[in-house]
């Protein structure tokens, strides 16, 4: 990739998954099954989506596993989900600007140790989402950051390509990333109850 579209590409605006604007939910069978995996328990939810067949069976398990990860978060009190690894190129500065500043508000994930995972509603929602094998750019999936915006919808903050480019000294693509990402944290902040200020 050539370095004035790295550039771009590393600047880009966080990806935006929300399963109801999906053409078969137009519907209005479509969306009146979304609402009800939005609202039902999640075991309910789970059951309901066991009777789903064909191409909506692949929707049906993304948008519960959407689901799962959003009342996770949301149970935990925590604004969502980070994926890093042990790579030089991020290690650092992952653990020494990022992790103190989030606290106790996101998870963390180490793809180095991806081996040991086992299946719950952040691994699952990564694997989901992120790290697949149709995905364009498949090294797009370490260090990002997973932050469920509803029950059926996800922001996906991507690292990989502005860590790239700072490595190669230009921060300016990752200071831009990072404002927009600490910008959307303050403002979460900001909509908690006070007990969720740890």
């Amino acid at each position: 990739m050539r370095a004035e579209t790295r550039r771009a590409y590393a600047a880009r605006e966080p990806d935006i998954i929300d399963i109801r604007s999906h053409g078969v939910w137009t519907a209005a069978s479509g969306i009146a099954f979304l609402a009800s995996i939005e609202r039902l328990p999640v075991a309910a939810a789970v059951t309901l989506g066991a009777f789903a067949t064909g191409s909506i069976s692949s929707l049906v398990s993304r948008a519960l596993a959407l689901r799962r990860f959003s009342t996770w978060a949301s149970t935990e009190g925590l604004f969502g989900l980070i994926v890093t690894s042990d790579s030089p190129k991020w290690s650092k500065h992952v653990h020494l600007e990022w992790l103190p500043r989030f606290s106790v508000h996101c998870s963390v994930l180490n793809w180095s140790e991806h081996t040991t995972w086992t299946s719950c509603p952040p691994v699952d929602t990564f694997l989901t989402f992120v790290k697949r094998p149709s995905d364009p750019v498949p090294r797009e999936y370490s260090p990002v950051v997973l932050v469920p915006t509803g029950p059926l919808s996800l922001l996906i903050y991507r690292f990989y390509a502005a860590f790239l480019d700072a490595h190669h000294g230009n921060h300016a693509a990752l200071l831009a990333c990072e404002e927009r990402l600490f910008h959307h944290y303050e403002a979460w902040l900001l909509a908690q109850p006070d007990e969720t200020h740890r």
